[in-house]
């Protein structure tokens, strides 16, 4: 019988896609611990160095044969590089971490401290080439960069009884459903999109279009609402709770286009998926996409204006042609990518050669380094938390 493997994971515990690679894993004679990546104290997040040194001290403790890192760009991964004994580790690059420039901008100790962890593993998973372009030039040797675009839940392939259905939501069958899935906030764009929605709407017809409000931004939120409400279509949006994947699964075979308006992105994982239901995406026109994506083949690409995001929702909408290619194509490309299943087998053969690699060990330079931003960061944070609880008890 193969060897157990003993792995500890850091990621985000909420994160129903780092739940399903974990669970998948497991399933390959893995013994999976999960640490979240990081604390938080009155809703902010801290690098509290009690908490931090109680995080190493846990992970010196655990045995474990490999550290797997979900995301490089969090305290909990940083704190890594204070481990007095450092096992073989392996970081999943999922975008934003290394993409900040374009995204949320790290401080430059937070983007030092990615690039330690990066350089210092003995793996780094990379989906897309933009994204080992952009790992190879921050120093990560490229015999360490291994390609590893994520599957799919077996039910993004097949939709016997969907949980969701129209008639449940309460849209009949005359209405198109466009359906935005990521994240309700600004960065996303879905301003944009009802924008464009609203402008069809007031020439052409019936649309719902349908946000899920997952990691929502309320005040976001609040100005969607606002918006739909002053031009007279509150009817025609729709934002539902956080899905599980039956649910996703589900709202995207239902819809009729899906929509992801993201200026930045590594690859949107909610676009495979909804390509696996065979779904019609428009997404973002970046050039990154195209090793994948072809625009009028297997999606449709636009800007980020109004007008041409409305131009192209028209096209789609108009033409049952295009609607029904960009459907079959999307579809092959999903079965080519596979189930998440046949990506943590591949995982479990990386992770296997992983144990005969020696110990990499950050220097002691770097050690003392990460240690001195931590120090830095708590006292930070108890200076900013202490007079917020100063001013609450004023007001």
């Amino acid at each position: 019988m193969a060897k157990l493997i003993k792995i500890c994971a850091i990621g985000d515990a909420d994160s129903a896609h780092v739940q399903s690679r974990i669970r998948c894993v497991a399933a390959h004679n893995c013994d999976v611990t999960l640490f979240r990546e990081f604390d938080v104290i009155d809703g902010a997040q801290t690098a509290s160095i009690p908490l931090l040194l109680k995080l190493i001290d846990d992970l010196n403790n655990i045995t474990t044969d490999i550290v797997h890192i979900h995301y490089a760009a969090n305290r909990s991964a940083w704190a890594t590089l204070m481990l007095k004994d450092f096992p073989p580790v392996i970081v999943t690059v999922m975008g934003g971490d290394v993409l900040d420039h374009e995204q949320t901008p790290l401080p430059f100790t937070a983007r030092w401290m990615t690039q330690q962890l990066l350089k210092s593993s003995h793996v780094v998973t990379v989906k897309t080439s933009h994204l080992k372009q952009i790992v190879s030039s921050v120093g990560v040797a490229p015999a360490k960069v291994f390609d590893l675009m994520w599957g799919l839940d077996p039910v993004y392939f097949s939709q016997n009884k969907p949980v969701i259905t129209r008639k449940k939501m309460g849209i009949s069958e005359n209405e198109w459903v466009v359906f935005s899935p990521r994240s309700l906030n600004p960065f996303y764009n879905h301003h944009l999109l009802l924008e464009a929605v609203h402008a069809i709407e007031a020439s052409e017809g019936r649309i719902k279009v349908v946000f899920t409000d997952y990691n929502s931004d309320q005040a976001y939120r609040l100005e969607i609402e606002a918006f739909a409400q002053s031009h007279g279509f509150t009817d025609s949006i729709l934002i539902l709770d956080a899905l599980n994947h039956e649910e996703m699964a589900s709202m995207y075979s239902l819809s009729d286009i899906v929509v992801s308006l993201a200026p930045s992105d590594g690859f949107p994982h909610s676009v495979l998926e909804a390509m696996a239901t065979g779904s019609c995406c428009l997404v973002t026109r970046l050039d990154r996409f195209f090793d994948i994506l072809i625009d009028g083949q297997n999606v449709a690409m636009t800007g980020l204006t109004t007008l041409e995001i409305r131009s192209r929702l028209e096209d789609i909408l108009n033409d049952p042609a295009i609607r029904q290619r960009i459907k079959i194509n999307a579809k092959t490309i999903a079965n080519k990518i596979g189930t998440i299943d046949a990506s943590a087998a591949k995982l479990k053969e990386v992770y296997i050669d992983m144990l005969k690699q020696p110990p990499c060990r950050p220097r002691a330079l770097i050690r003392i380094t990460v240690l001195l931003i931590f120090i830095t960061w708590t006292l930070r944070d108890m200076l900013c938390f202490g007079w917020r609880k100063k001013y609450r008890a004023k007001r």
